[in-house]
């Protein structure tokens, strides 16, 4: 629906936001004021376009213009008008820095707020249908790069089995579609319920034996989630299987 569509907007005008404020630390680091200032403009706009989505709101002119409507906006961040106008007029580098910061955080927390509260979540089946071959798939390629003592190529695919599996768990049980709004740790929630085992710490001590433990740990505790959600395995013991599985459309 069209607050959906919003909101989906709305987080993909956000992703601009961060270089903004590196531009600005980078500015205020060398005493450079209109470089500081043009960035935090730059990251103002950025931000006042999304609170406009998330509002549903429009200007009649460019945003400096309409401060009075702008700072009655319902959905806004905490002392938005001060951090606003710290950024804009503040004679101090620290002050710009701390407002910008401050202002960035806290409109991410208002998108996520405004986005947990129209999550959905998806039915597991409908979610994982036809996917168990793939986690199979990295599972052969950690192990193999742990024979070969390949961590690079190990950590890849453990990293890469264990994300698309979380962010899986996370639109089934919560309803949240991970993106660039949140940090792992925002959504890991239902992996760490569902019981799966973390490969992270194994990759980062560079433990093969353990890691390669723990991705076949990983591979049974996925069987029986598939198993106990009625979900196929789609497991093919002969070729005709597997040609039929790959002329399947999901």
């Amino acid at each position: 629906d069209r607050k959906n569509d919003m909101m989906s907007l709305a987080v993909e005008m956000f992703q601009p936001a961060a270089s903004h404020l590196e531009n600005l630390r980078l500015a205020c680091n060398r005493q450079d004021i209109q470089g500081a200032r043009w960035a935090g403009f730059s990251l103002m706009t950025t931000i006042m376009d999304c609170l406009a989505l998330l509002n549903q709101a429009s200007f009649p002119k460019f945003w400096t213009a309409c401060t009075e409507q702008i700072f009655a906006l319902p959905i806004k961040p905490e002392q938005f008008d001060a951090l606003v106008r710290t950024i804009s007029a503040s004679p101090e580098f620290s002050a710009i820095q701390q407002a910008a910061e401050t202002l960035l955080h806290r409109t991410r927390n208002v998108l996520i707020q405004e986005h947990q509260a129209i999550c959905t979540p998806t039915p597991a089946n409908e979610e994982l249908n036809g996917y168990y071959p793939a986690i199979k798939e990295y599972m052969y390629k950690v192990l193999a790069a742990c024979d070969k003592r390949n961590l690079i190529n190990a950590a890849y695919w453990a990293s890469k089995m264990q994300q698309e599996l979380t962010e899986m768990l996370a639109r089934i049980h919560t309803g949240i579609e991970s993106s660039s709004l949140y940090s792992y740790g925002e959504y890991r929630h239902d992996f760490d319920q569902q019981q799966f085992p973390d490969l992270s710490q194994a990759i980062s001590e560079g433990d093969f034996d353990r890691l390669a433990t723990l991705v076949k740990r990983f591979d049974e505790r996925a069987q029986k989630y598939f198993t106990q959600h009625s979900i196929s395995l789609h497991c093919m013991t002969s070729f005709k299987e597997l040609r039929t599985f790959m002329q399947t459309p999901w």
